[in-house]
């Protein structure tokens, strides 16, 4: 069958890969974005720090252009030029100076605009205090030589030189000023190029990974389908291969999956049920009742549990023009963490199976009823010569007291005894019928040592005067749980069987008690289990058999004594009877030295109830009634007439059903009781209890009586536990007994 496994992937959809899938470009999309905002970013810090690189070298080069006015004009103007203007010339450059060189250090915002910010780096910080520090120097002495004479401040004076020295020193401080922010600006751009290629080679790293991973994926994915689609294909092939019908639902119970076997059972085409309720197809299920039967899917969705239903299921097919006999399941279709998906339903045509077990068990059954019959001749065999034994004598007690005319004492003493002989004749007869009856296996609680105590005395006639039959049975002996026929069988077989081993005579024992079996005992025998077993021991010593033959004993119609009739089935049956109970059986021989055979059967938990007795009861004379009496049998009807008569009653006679309603018909005749064979031509003794009954206008007091089996009076509708009945032969005490039990009881029908 399918594997769960297997199955569960008609229920796996492809959302979670295409959930990533979906998530993949999501995440590259990110990451581009975020790179495109970090390489803006880096161009905006770039940009922010040009300008303010770009003001800086800007205001460090007005700062020199200033200086260099400022000392210029300064020294025209101490050359005697008139056009000079102090004001406008060399204070407001030697103030732009200043402003500049603080605005370096502390940061400001120019005339221009531009916006320079305090410098933060170590190195330019100390050129810039430098540069101040060198043009407050120049400032003081710049004021300091507008202040003096002419002759002292003029041209070529120490005072000029000096002041020349000092120019010099402003402008090494702001060309070196320069010269760092130019290295700086030419960092900058390095490192903006560096940001730039960094961010840059980051996004084509991102790009190829995500176009390498997505490939990738995309391959895995197409890989994947490929194999979903051959595993799908082959599950579907396999699942259209399979003897079994299979139904998938999901959650919900609708239809997901039907294969060709369930549509060909069910009526269904796949295409059809898919997606309907599965309570259309399990419609279709019904009981051996032909009952609807329960929707397992349900079941199986709310207990999450297998559920094996019963093997007594029909399934109707959707035209109702076939029924089939099935075995069916359900069970629960879940993922690897666990998770219920749907229901799987499984079941299969049994038909013909069924059918088949059908037919061997009723041939098994007459194969048993074949073999026992078999015994039956054996047995009745052995019981005819003491059945004439016991007519001889009957009929020579009648002659005697017809030749002799015997009367009084003498007569009755010898009827007596007459009597007492046909009833040994009775007793055997029962016995034989007892055994050879067919019917039903029921089981009951049995104590074999009653068993074996009843069929003694049938099993010496069967033996032969020439074979010993001893026993020894255990006191206190536990039950066994077994058909009484069954135990019966058994153990008339192993007689026979025994008695056969012994042409020339010989002694068999038989032995009963109580066995504690362990594993080791019963591991051989698969049906048997550990435990207390009753054994039944039969031990003969006849000729034993060889190993060759000890191994086949059990097989069906296998016999050592071809040409004796035998059919072979003797010990076979007594096999299939034991393993049925659940027993075993061991088999010890050897040439020259006998065979044991010892069943083992299971005990029960429980005793068998006490037999009832048959001992007589005392004899319950009725006042006298009105009888009528129907038989068909003439003897019969006239001995038992003259019976009832001795019990002082009126009776009426009639030798058929007919005759009977007649004979009320025309004499208008009223009775107390009726007493009818149960068999007889032209109508049953049922069919005239109810005539009659119909006649007198309600129920009748009635006894039934007949020499048949119970199996020949169940055809003609009269149970024996149901009805007052006595069976045929019967005595003066039996007769009278019974009539009292009917007259006392209430009126009984036949049911």
């Amino acid at each position: 069958m399918t594997s769960q496994r297997e199955i569960r992937r008609l229920f796996e959809p492809a959302t979670e890969s295409s959930v990533r899938r979906s998530l993949t470009p999501i995440w590259v999309l990110a990451l581009g974005v975020l790179s495109v905002i970090m390489l803006l970013w880096t161009h905006s810090i770039s940009e922010r720090r040009t300008e303010q690189n770009l003001a800086v070298a800007k205001a460090v080069t007005d700062l020199q252009i200033a200086v260099a006015y400022w000392h210029l004009w300064l020294e025209e103007h101490l050359t005697g030029d008139p056009y000079i203007d102090l004001d406008l010339h060399v204070r407001r450059n030697q103030d732009l100076s200043m402003r500049l060189a603080s605005s370096l250090l502390r940061g400001g915002e120019r005339d221009n605009g531009d916006v320079v910010l305090p410098l933060r780096e170590p190195a330019l910080r100390t050129v810039a205090e430098a540069l101040e520090a060198a043009l407050t120097d120049f400032r003081d002495l710049s004021d300091d030589r507008q202040r003096r004479p002419r002759e002292e401040a003029g041209v070529g004076t120490p005072l000029d030189e000096e002041f020349d020295a000092r120019f010099h020193r402003v402008r090494e401080h702001a060309l070196e000023l320069r010269r760092l922010y130019d290295e700086r600006l030419e960092r900058d751009r390095d490192d903006f190029r560096l940001r730039v290629w960094l961010t840059v080679g980051a996004w084509m790293v991102i790009v190829t990974a995500a176009v390498a991973g997505l490939w990738g994926r995309e391959r895995r994915r197409q890989e994947a389908e490929e194999a979903l689609r051959a595993s799908q294909k082959w599950l579907a092939t396999t699942l259209a291969s399979i003897g079994d019908a299979v139904v998938t639902t999901d959650l919900q119970g609708r239809i997901l999956f039907v294969n060709p076997v369930a549509e060909q059972l069910t009526g269904w085409r796949r295409e059809e049920a898919s997606g309907h309720p599965i309570e259309e197809v399990i419609a279709l299920f019904r009981a051996s009742d032909h009952q609807p039967a329960e929707n397992p899917v349900s079941k199986v969705l709310r207990s999450g549990e297998s559920l094996n239903m019963s093997n007594h299921t029909l399934l109707v097919d959707r035209q109702q023009e076939n029924c089939y006999a099935i075995d069916e399941g359900a069970a629960p279709i879940r993922d690897e963490d666990g998770h219920l998906l749907g229901v799987v339903v499984v079941f299969r045509d049994v038909s013909q199976r069924r059918q088949t077990e059908k037919a061997l068990r009723q041939r098994e059954a007459e194969l048993q009823q074949a073999q026992k019959m078999e015994a039956v001749g054996r047995l009745a065999g052995g019981i005819a010569h003491d059945v004439n034994n016991y007519l001889g004598a009957i009929r020579g007690y009648c002659e005697v007291a017809i030749l002799k005319d015997e009367s009084g004492e003498a007569l009755r003493r010898r009827m007596s005894a007459a009597v007492d002989t046909a009833d040994k004749v009775s007793a055997l007869i029962r016995q034989l019928l007892a055994f050879s009856r067919r019917q039903p296996v029921q089981a009951e609680l049995v104590d074999l040592n009653r068993v074996v105590r009843n069929l003694e005395d049938l099993m010496v006639r069967l033996l032969g005067e020439d074979i010993a039959l001893d026993t020894s049975l255990a006191s206190d002996l536990s039950s066994i749980e077994i058909d009484p026929s069954q135990i019966e069988q058994i153990f008339v077989n192993l007689l026979v069987n025994a008695r056969d081993a012994m042409p020339t005579g010989g002694s068999i024992t038989v032995e009963t008690g109580d066995a504690e079996v362990g594993a080791a005992m019963v591991e051989p025998h698969p049906a048997a289990k550990p435990g207390r077993f009753v054994r039944l021991k039969v031990v003969d010593d006849g000729c034993g058999m060889p190993q060759e033959v000890l191994e086949k004993i059990f097989d069906p119609f296998f016999t050592t004594k071809a040409g004796s009739g035998s059919s072979g089935l003797g010990l076979a049956t007594v096999y299939a009877i034991v393993e049925q109970n659940r027993g075993f059986i061991q088999v010890e021989s050897a040439p020259g030295e006998g065979t044991t055979f010892e069943i083992y059967l299971p005990a029960g938990e429980r005793r068998a109830p006490p037999s009832t007795s048959d001992g007589a009861e005392p004899v319950r004379r009725t006042g006298p009634v009105r009888v009528l009496l129907v038989e068909d049998n003439e003897d019969m009807r006239a001995s038992t007439r003259a019976l009832l008569e001795v019990l002082g009653h009126q009776v009426s006679v009639a030798h058929d059903g007919p005759g009977a309603l007649e004979l009320l018909a025309e004499n208008d005749l009223t009775f107390d009781l009726l007493i009818t064979d149960v068999i007889m031509p032209k109508m049953s003794g049922k069919e005239l209890y109810e005539r009659v009954c119909e006649l007198q206008g309600g129920d009748v007091r009635c006894l039934f009586i007949s020499g048949y089996t119970d199996n020949v009076m169940l055809r003609h509708g009269v149970v024996q536990d149901r009805v007052h009945f006595l069976q045929k032969p019967f005595g003066f005490d039996a007769l009278a007994r019974k009539i009292g039990e009917v007259l006392e009881a209430s009126t009984t029908g036949p049911g």
